[in-house]
C-alpha cells in the first residue's frame, strides 16, 4: 500500500464520518422538532427545553405520564426516567446495549399508546421503527391540537354538548352534583 491509497482511504474516512454527523444533527433538529410541537400542543411553556439534550427526552416522558396517567403500561417517574436513561445505558459493559434496546423499545411502545390516544398509532410505530419518531410525534401535536381545539369550542362533530349540573337530594339528605348532557343540534 503506497501514500496514494493510504490517503485516499483516509479522506473516505474523513468524508464518511462528516456525513454520519450531518446525518446525526438533522435527526436531532428534526427529534428536537418534533418534541417542541408536543409541547406547544399539550400548551408547555418554555419550548426551548425540545433543545437540550437528554432533557427533551426527560420532556417527553413527562408528556406520555400525563396523558397516560391512567394506563397501566405507563408509570408516573419512570417512564421519564426510563426513556431519558436507556441510552445512557449502552456505555454499561455487557448488557449496556440490551439495556438500550430494551429502553428503546419501551418508548416505542409507550408512544404508540399515546397515539392510539388520539388515532395516529400507524404512524407513530411506523416512523419509530424506521428511525423517524419526530414524524410521529409532528403528526401526533397536530392531532392534540384538533382535539383540544375541539374541546375548548364546545363542540364536537357536527353537534354541540352542553354540561348541566343540578343538585339532587338523595335519601339521606345529602345534596349531590349530577351533570347532564343535553345535545343542541346547529348551534349557530
Amino acid at each position: 500500500m503506497n501514500i496514494s491509497d493510504t490517503a485516499a482511504m483516509g479522506a473516505f474516512i474523513l468524508a464518511y464520518l462528516a456525513l454520519a454527523l450531518v446525518l446525526i444533527v438533522v435527526l436531532y433538529v428534526f427529534n428536537c422538532f418534533g418534541i417542541m410541537k408536543l409541547m406547544q400542543a399539550k400548551g408547555m411553556d418554555n419550548t426551548y427545553r425540545a433543545w437540550i439534550p437528554s432533557w427533551s427526552v426527560y420532556v417527553l416522558g413527562t408528556i406520555i405520564e400525563e396523558e397516560l396517567a391512567d394506563n397501566s403500561a405507563v408509570k408516573e417517574n419512570v417512564t421519564r426516567w426510563i426513556i431519558t436513561l436507556a441510552p445512557l445505558a449502552a456505555m454499561i459493559p455487557s448488557i449496556g446495549s440490551f439495556l438500550a434496546f430494551a429502553g428503546a423499545i419501551y418508548q416505542i411502545v409507550v408512544c404508540a399508546i399515546l397515539a392510539s390516544k388520539y388515532g395516529t398509532t400507524a404512524s407513530m410505530i411506523i416512523s419509530s421503527i424506521f428511525g423517524l419518531p419526530a414524524i410521529g410525534y409532528i403528526i401526533l401535536a397536530g392531532k392534540m391540537e384538533s382535539v383540544e381545539a375541539t374541546a375548548y369550542s364546545g363542540s364536537t362533530n357536527t353537534e354541540s354538548a352542553k354540561v348541566v349540573s343540578y343538585e339532587v337530594e338523595t335519601d339521606e339528605k345529602q345534596s349531590e352534583t349530577e351533570e347532564t348532557v343535553i345535545e343542541i343540534d346547529d348551534m349557530k
